[in-house]
This record gives C-alpha cells, sequence and structure tokens, in this order.
C-alpha cells in the first residue's frame, strides 16, 4: 500500500515489475478519513485536548453500537517534556541533552536513547521555585486519558512498554480480538498486519509527530503510517471510517492520506526531491562526526569537508555543513556532521572511497560514513 518512493521509482522505470492492489479482501471499500483541524479546535475550546470533539462523539458513536475503537499514537510514555513556566527551564538528560520523558506508570524521568532516569522533580532544580509541569502526550496519557473518559469500556495499550514480557503481545491481541478490551491505544505495533474486523473506527491521536522531523524523508514517512493505520478501519461487513487530528491540515501527506491517494502524495513529492537532489534522483552521503567536545568534532567535519571539495568531481557534488547533528549531544559526545549529494553512483562510490581512509571508529575523535542513510536523525 505505502512502497518508499524509491521502490516506486525503479517500478515506473521499469526496474522492479509493478503490482497494485486495487481492490480489498471481500471488495470492502476503504474507510473515509475525516481530518480534525486541532489548530481551529483549540480556539474554539480554548484548549488543545487528546481527542477533538469529534472523534470523541465518534467514540462514543462505535461503542454505544458495540463496535471497537483504535487510537494511534506514535510516542510512547505519559508525558514527553519536564517544563517550568516560571524561568523556562526544561529537564534535560545530563548525556544527550535531549528531554527527559515521563513514565507515570514506573514514575521515572527517562531519556530515550542512553537510559539514564532520574525521579521525577516537582520542583523546578533551576530556578528552585518554579513547578515543573508535565507538557506533551504519549501512549500512556492516551490510555489514562481515554480510560476516564470512557470508562465502561476496558482500555488496552500496546507499545513497547507493555510488550516486554514473554508472549505479552499475543495476550494484549488476544484481549482485543476476543473483545475484552474495546479500545486499543498503541504505536506503530498497531499501525498494519492487523486484522480486527469489529474495529469500526480509528482515530489518529496526532499525525504531527514526525511531520516536522529535520529529515526530507518526514513527510514519506508520515503518509505511510497514516495511511497504513487508517487500512485497520472497516475490515468487516460493518465498514468503518477514520479521524486524523493535525495542526497541518493542508499538507500534502495528510491530504493525501486522507484520500488514499498514493499516487497524490508520490508524483508530488517526487517532484520535490527532483528538484533538491534528493533520493531517487541523487545519491547521499552522510558524515557523522562524534567527540568529547563539539570544537574537536567540528574541526574534523571542516577537514572531511576541505577532502571533499579538493576531489575531482567536486564541482558535481553538494556539501551541506559542517553542522551539529539534529541529536547534537548524544551519550556525552558531540556530534556534528556533513551531507553530500552525489548526482549518480559513480561519484557517490568516489566520495565514499576518499573519505573511508578519514573514517575512524577509534580514538576520541570519531567519524562514520553512512551511505544512503535511513534516518537523517
Amino acid at each position: 500500500a505505502t512502497p518508499s518512493l524509491e521502490s516506486y521509482h525503479n517500478a515506473r522505470r521499469g526496474r522492479y515489475a509493478y503490482l497494485q492492489l486495487t481492490r480489498r479482501v471481500l471488495d470492502l471499500p476503504m474507510p473515509p478519513v475525516e481530518v480534525v483541524d486541532m489548530t481551529a479546535e483549540m480556539h474554539e475550546t480554548k484548549r488543545l485536548p487528546l481527542l477533538s470533539r469529534r472523534l470523541e462523539a465518534l467514540m462514543r458513536q462505535c461503542l454505544d453500537a458495540d463496535a471497537q475503537v483504535m487510537l494511534f499514537l506514535n510516542r510512547r510514555a505519559y508525558a514527553t517534556l519536564f517544563y517550568c513556566p516560571r524561568c523556562q527551564h526544561t529537564l534535560r538528560c545530563s548525556r544527550c541533552q535531549v528531554p527527559l520523558v515521563y513514565h507515570r506508570q514506573r514514575h521515572i524521568a527517562l531519556c530515550h536513547y542512553c537510559g539514564e532516569q532520574v525521579p521525577p522533580p516537582t520542583i523546578c532544580p533551576a530556578c528552585r521555585v518554579g513547578k515543573m509541569r508535565q507538557l506533551g502526550a504519549g501512549t500512556e496519557r492516551i490510555e489514562e486519558g481515554t480510560a476516564r473518559k470512557f470508562p465502561a469500556y476496558p482500555v488496552a495499550r500496546m507499545d513497547s512498554d507493555t510488550t516486554q514480557g514473554r508472549d505479552a503481545h499475543q495476550r494484549l491481541l488476544d484481549r482485543f480480538r476476543s473483545g475484552e478490551a474495546r479500545i486499543l491505544v498503541g504505536t506503530q505495533m498497531i499501525a498494519k498486519g492487523l486484522d480486527f474486523p469489529q474495529v469500526t473506527l480509528v482515530g489518529v491521536v496526532s499525525a504531527d509527530t514526525q511531520l516536522y522531523l529535520p529529515d526530507f524523508r518526514a513527510a514519506e514517512r508520515t503518509f505511510q503510517l497514516v495511511e497504513q493505520v487508517a487500512g485497520r478501519a472497516g475490515r468487516g461487513l460493518r465498514g468503518g471510517r477514520v479521524v486524523v487530528q493535525t495542526t497541518n491540515p493542508h499538507h500534502l501527506s495528510i491530504v493525501a492520506a486522507a484520500k488514499h491517494d498514493y499516487r497524490l502524495f508520490a508524483e508530488t513529492e517526487l517532484g520535490h526531491r527532483r528538484d533538491l537532489g534528493y533520493p531517487p534522483f541523487g545519491h547521499l552521503v552522510r558524515v557523522v562526526v562524534a567527540a568529547p567536545h563539539g570544537e574537536q568534532a567540528a574541526e574534523r567535519c571542516r577537514q572531511i569537508a576541505e577532502a571533499v571539495a579538493a576531489l575531482p568531481d567536486a564541482a558535481r557534488l553538494e556539501v551541506l555543513g559542517p553542522a551539529p547533528c539534529p541529536l547534537a549531544v548524544l551519550k556525552g559526545r558531540s556530534r556534528w556532521q556533513l551531507l553530500i549529494k552525489a548526482p549518480d553512483r559513480a561519484a557517490q562510490h568516489a566520495v565514499t572511497r576518499a573519505l573511508r581512509p578519514l573514517a575512524s571508529g577509534s580514538g576520541k575523535v570519531q567519524a562514520t560514513l553512512d551511505v544512503d542513510p535511513v534516518s537523517m536523525m
């Protein structure tokens, strides 16, 4: 349903065989998708609710009709950060400088990158006056809020926190399949591969979790996730519908997913990729330098950039950076990057050969090459 744009481009050029599934099993129709503008919702209600009025109303209809609901949010935990409104301090990991995430069930503030955990503070550790607030929402918070709004209907949650034990994954699915749980809240674990005919409503709590990441594939991944999870609705004779909550209802990935129109998304996004020289119209080499101090990482990145500029094919290359990585500090090490765009494989291979001696996995300053990187984070 949602092949990568590289695969689609290769199929369109005849390099891959192109087979299309034009009908659902039993000729069931695709579920209609309704997009809720959460910015307008906030202006009208003077708050930003987890569930919009429209999604909540449709959930009541669905549950009263003895059907089931799936709620998708690709973010686990309870809250995404601790924030002091008095001094604007955010509680961050001491080794990664990313916000610590609150896991209420375990009552810890946790770093999802290095595993550092601290007791959740109530008073701001910076100004020692302000009271820390928990902002943002993960699946744990959605589970709690849903159970409070719909106390008569059991809720199950499926994410990496609830599926760690032996057979935990299967037990959760069995609970939902049997009807013991009427509402299933989950991350991308529930987005594809599940077939529950009694699910007549799927709610995407926030379609924006990946949309604004500094990665040229952010729109593609957003479209894929929304389209995949939408396919969990209406898989039985009772039909179904989908509600997508977003702050950017006019974004291409949201509009195309709401229409179940892969071709609209792919053709438009490929046009943007062509203009900017991103895959599949160009080839990338990402250089990541990690060092104890930012100056060391930046200096090595500059040296590598100079080596690229001295290559015979340098005029055909585009070099972005040096610049700090989106995750600028991880596990106590500063990270800088270069992104090199090559117009063809030959130029990409020449860059890789030239830079391989400069890449090292030992010493205080480490440089790694990522050819055709999947993630830009």
